[in-house]
């Protein structure tokens, strides 16, 4: 019978290591009898002190495509889980191809040596588990190192077969991919953005609805040119549904609490100076350590808040 695998390749800042006593290291998830193997990628005679830190996961035996296809997504939602909550940063990659071999080849290689070669993903690359698998890799050519619990230990906290929403794992990824960086405007801009993206604009309370609806109308009947008219039409529309700022500032307030709405609030008014001056009269420097465990706290709130609601 036909059986199928996964590769999970993924990447932390760095200097930023499990801990293992084993360059390959064998584990199971809780309630699952499919082994997984974590294996550390990098050489270390060959790495730079700027590189990051490269992993996979490998997973095999599946009977199908997509139930392989199933159990490395909950793995990859897992792990950027984990990047959050460790305030670690954890690239899992967007599955995309970062170095191949040509078609042709990869099947005389094929051919020749009794091998599957697979390209070298970014993230999550799916396979049938014969003939055996090799992955081809190339590449060309001061950070501060750091020690992290063992992987399977955090996999095993972390693991949940209860999907995050498309707009969670999008937060994650952005909160994750902050850690790849060094404190700055666009790692400041960042840290707002995935707020932005788990707040929900509602409607304006309705008789202010129905006041916006009358001012509509009176622009309906203006003089003004008809692209004028679209222009503050689209304009009031707008007015209906609660600003970005103040959407944020209450997701904040109802997920954490008030003093954090509150300090939000003045590194929201620094965002929108950044944005639209290029510059802010706010310093940011002081505002980024808080904001980063507001952000993490509140993505990770987030989700375990929708989880007990399913």
């Amino acid at each position: 019978m036909k059986s199928y695998g996964f590769r999970l390749r993924f990447k932390t800042p760095p200097g930023r290591k499990f801990k293992s006593d084993d360059e390959n290291l064998s584990f199971s998830l809780p309630g699952s009898d499919q082994g997984l193997t974590i294996a550390y990628l990098n050489n270390e005679e060959e790495k730079l002190p700027t590189d990051p830190e490269e992993y996979s996961i490998k997973g095999s035996g599946f009977s199908s495509e997509e139930s392989a296809r199933h159990a490395g997504q909950l793995l990859k939602q897992a792990l950027i889980v984990i990047g959050a909550d460790q305030s670690l940063g954890l690239d899992v990659g967007k599955d995309t191809i970062r170095s191949a071999l040509a078609k042709a080849v990869r099947e005389k290689i094929q051919k020749e040596t009794g091998y599957q070669i697979r390209n070298n993903i970014d993230g999550l690359d799916v396979y049938p588990d014969h003939p055996p698998v090799q992955h081809f890799a190339m590449s060309m050519r001061g950070s501060v190192s750091r020690e992290i619990t063992t992987l399977e230990d955090l996999l095993n906290k972390s693991f949940s077969d209860i999907p995050v929403s498309p707009k969670q794992f999008l937060a994650l990824e952005i909160l994750n991919l902050t850690h790849f960086e060094p404190n700055s405007k666009t790692k400041f801009l960042s840290l707002v953005t995935v707020v932005e993206i788990l707040s929900t604009r509602n409607p304006m309370p309705s008789e202010l609805i129905e006041q916006i609806e009358g001012c509509i109308e009176l622009v309906k009947t203006s003089p003004i040119s008809s692209d004028q008219k679209q222009t503050l039409k689209n304009g009031l529309s707008n007015l209906k549904i609660v600003s970005i700022k103040k959407s944020c500032i209450q997701l904040v307030s109802n997920i954490l609490d008030e003093a954090e709405a509150n300090f939000f609030a003045d590194c929201y008014n620094a965002r929108s100076q950044l944005v639209h001056d290029g510059d802010s009269k706010i310093d940011i420097a002081p505002l980024m350590e808080r904001l980063n465990t507001l952000v993490k706290d509140l993505v990770l709130t987030h989700i375990q808040v929708s989880r007990e609601k399913d």
